[in-house]
Order: C-alpha cells, then structure tokens, then sequence
C-alpha cells in the first residue's frame, strides 16, 4: 500500500486540516472543498459512486485522482475524469529491492556511487540512527534545516516546520532519523525515513554545502539501507526522481536524481493524476 493511502497518513493530514472519509482526503475551503485520492490500489464503479457522493457532501469544486497503473487511468477517462499536468505526489520513482545482502547491494552500486561512498567514509564521519520517538527536539530541528538548505538550493517547496514536526510525532512509531555530522559535531546531511508493511520510504532528505564536499549523502543513504534491511524491509522507494512528463513539478531534481539512480533499483513509473471539476453530477 502507497503511504499515502493508509490511516496514519489521514491522521497526519488531519493535523495540518484535512478531513477523511475513508482513503478520501477533504480539504474544506470556505463554503466549498477540494478532495484527493492518493494512489488507490482498486478502482471500481462502486468507488467512484462513493466519490461521487462525497464531493457533493462536501460542495466539491473538484475531486483528483492519483492511479497507480494505466488501468485505473482508463477507467477514470471513461468515467469523466481529465488527466491534469499536476500530480502531488512523485508520478516517476525508483525502488530498491532489499533482499541482497549488503555485499551483493554494494557491488551492484554504480562506479561513481562505490567512490563517492569511500570517499565519505575516509573522512571519519560520525553517524547517528534513531527511531523518531527517540530524536531529540534539536536533532529534528537540525534534520529541518539541512532539507530547507536543501530546498533552497533546488528550488523545491518544503512545508513549515510546525506541519514537519506533527508529521514527526504521527509517525514517531512507524520511522527512524538517519543524521551524518563531523568530527565538531556539525551536521552535514540527514535522512527521514518511514514506514509501511514492508517499504520503507526514503520520505525528507537533506545537506549542506560542506556536507556534500565530503559526500555525506552518499553515505546518510548508505546508512538508510542499512538500517532498513535490519529492520526487515524489503523495499526502499526513493520517493521521486526527475521526471520529463511534469518539468515543472521536477524541475531542479536533476542533481538528487543522478545521485538516486547511482544507488540502482527498478524505475517505477505512474500514469500521473486526474481531476474532475463541478459540475459532479
């Protein structure tokens, strides 16, 4: 199941002014709402209908729709839906398949990623692993900053700290905190990573300048691998890459996704979103 279509991610949207009505996401604006329906694993004729009356509960300006495979995709066209140039969520990922052993996993790293990660570790970088229900108020704090930093520099949204913590706190069962420092205990990349069944979603990533010099992504995601076989994962979806179908979503993702793909992994490709607007009837 995608993260996005669980009860915790309804409970974690619930903090931040969300409504759910089942895997329906309603946001209420004024006297109307928008409603999203992140990555359904069916879609049936019975869905739609429940759809169709929760939009006219709520006075729904419109109602989009997230598929996983071209199937669905289909059967929203027949059904009246458009494809929008819009998804929320990465409509273009890569998973990585846990189940070799960390042998077999760093052998099959490209040669550029093998380098870079020896690189990180001749520097003697110190590495912290925690459950979120363990990471203090400053290292979430410090994780923050390294993903603003981030944004910044690839010119991407990251939502306000007070949403990122309740996030935090949701999921402080279900997620672990990867943060790389030096030896002056400055912090130089971090990783948080969460939960589901079986994945686990390389969810916030985040460096500095100085971190990059000396490779500290390469070995944060390293350590996330690591971590997640322990924990008994058998997948990591790396939570989007460049994608030349929606330019404007992912533009400036280049970097990150050169970087992910150093790491191998199968390319997981969705059909994108699609939105029905008023009148629903």
């Amino acid at each position: 199941m995608d993260l996005r279509n669980t009860p915790i991610w309804g409970k974690y949207l619930s903090t931040i002014g969300w409504k759910s009505e089942g895997s329906f996401r309603v946001r209420p604006i004024l006297f109307f709402s928008i409603i999203k329906w992140q990555r359904p694993e069916n879609i049936e004729a019975a869905d739609l209908q429940r759809l169709k009356k929760t939009a006219l509960k709520h006075r729904a300006l419109f109602a989009k729709v997230e598929v996983n495979n071209n199937e669905q995709a289909q059967f929203l066209l027949k059904s009246g839906f458009k494809p929008d140039s819009w998804p929320l969520t990465p409509a273009k990922t890569l998973i990585l398949n846990l189940n070799p052993s960390l042998e077999d996993f760093h052998s099959n790293l490209i040669k550029d990623t093998r380098y870079s990660l020896r690189r990180a570790e001749k520097e003697n970088l110190a590495v912290s692993v925690k459950d979120l229900k363990n990471a203090s108020q400053k290292e979430l704090n410090t994780f923050y900053s390294l993903w603003k930093d981030t944004a910044k520099r690839g010119k991407f949204y990251v939502p306000p700290e007070r949403e990122f913590l309740k996030k935090m706190k949701i999921y402080e069962d279900r997620g672990f905190l990867v943060l790389i420092s030096n030896s002056s205990d400055v912090f130089l990349a971090g990783a948080i990573c969460l939960i589901e069944g079986s994945t686990c979603f390389y969810h916030h990533a985040g460096s500095s300048k100085e971190g990059q010099k000396l490779f500290a992504p390469y070995l944060c995601l390293w350590e996330v691998i690591k971590e997640a076989k322990k924990r008994g994962c058998k997948r990591l979806d790396l939570e989007g890459v460049y994608d030349s179908r929606f330019p404007k979503m992912t533009k400036g993702w280049e970097g990150f996704s050169r970087f992910k793909r150093g790491f191998g992994g199968e390319e997981k490709v969705y059909p994108g979103s699609y939105t029905k607007y008023l009148p629903f009837l």
